[in-house]
């Protein structure tokens, strides 16, 4: 992977931002003019490896709007029933545990110092404990300084996805929920309901 990651960033398809033997890869808008996916640049969506090659984070790939890929169009719909979560408007905060380092660190998408994540990483000093190493944490954090369109009352680390790291397997919603419970931490809403019954209004 790591090999094809520096292909696609001589190409201009991915950035690379390097924080000591850590490195993060995310896809740039010459990318997403071009229409350049494939499997690698569709999975630098602020992947963070080593200079090995291993994967220390492993946030959700990137994925595509309604009617802008053939598997998201409304004329062909998911057989199972879907789950659907709430769209929360803020930042996506990447949380994952160096175990060469013994700490949690967060990023955004493509930074480890911004604002944003500062903010992560101060919460994590207090709140990393109840997180478990092994998995990528994928957190959206909202609060009334990080306003995009909704305003929010206060500033909050809200949880929307599991991933374990070293195979990619993501959770379901419903076992986000269970995580994010049993570790005392705020989830982002879903429910599970057939697709002709969304209303898209």
């Amino acid at each position: 992977m790591l090999e094809e990651l520096r292909k696609r960033v001589d190409q201009g398809f991915v950035a690379a931002r390097r924080n000591g033997r850590l490195t993060i890869f995310n896809y740039t808008k010459f990318c997403m003019f071009q229409r350049a996916w494939d499997d690698v640049t569709m999975q630098a969506r602020g992947l963070v490896l080593d200079e090995q090659g291993r994967v220390f984070a492993r946030p959700w790939a990137k994925f595509f709007n309604l009617n802008e890929r053939p598997h998201t169009r409304l004329e062909a719909p998911p057989k199972e029933t879907p789950e659907l979560s709430e769209k929360m408007d803020g930042s996506m905060i990447v949380v994952f545990y160096d175990d060469v380092e013994n700490r949690w660190i967060a990023t955004t998408r493509g930074g480890w110092d911004n604002a944003h994540a500062t903010y992560a990483n101060n919460w994590l000093e207090k709140n990393g404990q109840v997180l478990e190493p092994g998995k990528t944490f994928i957190f959206e954090l909202v609060a009334p300084s990080n306003r995009v369109v909704v305003p929010y009352a206060k500033g909050e680390m809200v949880l929307l996805g599991v991933v374990d790291t070293a195979t990619g397997k993501d959770s379901t919603y419903a076992e986000v929920a269970v995580e994010a419970q049993r570790r005392g931490l705020k989830a982002v809403g879903f429910q599970s309901k057939p697709i002709e019954e969304v209303d898209l209004a």
